[in-house]
């Protein structure tokens, strides 16, 4: 497996995890990993996929709105989402 890393970006109403990566495999596993977390939270992100360039790839998970901000959720789910994905480099966490 590749190396993954994470960057938290926060704003007024607006937070933002990019989970970036380098082995173009791990997609798929990220993708359903994503998709757990927001079965066992049952909060729905919106959730980007791209490729940044032939190396590396990314999701972004943006949580909007009073209903995440506001609450300790979009927190929770970063925290889970980081452990079950193994990333230990993070920044702005």
């Amino acid at each position: 497996m590749g190396k993954k890393t994470a960057v938290v970006k926060m704003e007024e109403q607006y937070i933002r995890v990019s989970i970036n990566y380098e082995d173009k495999k791990e997609r798929g596993f990220i993708s359903k990993t994503i998709g757990e977390v927001e079965q066992q939270l049952k909060i729905f992100p919106d959730v980007l996929h791209k490729d940044i360039d032939k190396n590396l790839s990314s999701f972004s998970i943006e949580f909007g709105g009073c209903e995440y901000v506001c609450s300790r959720e979009s927190g929770d789910f970063i925290k889970i989402l980081m452990d079950k994905l193994g990333i230990v480099e993070c920044d702005g966490c």
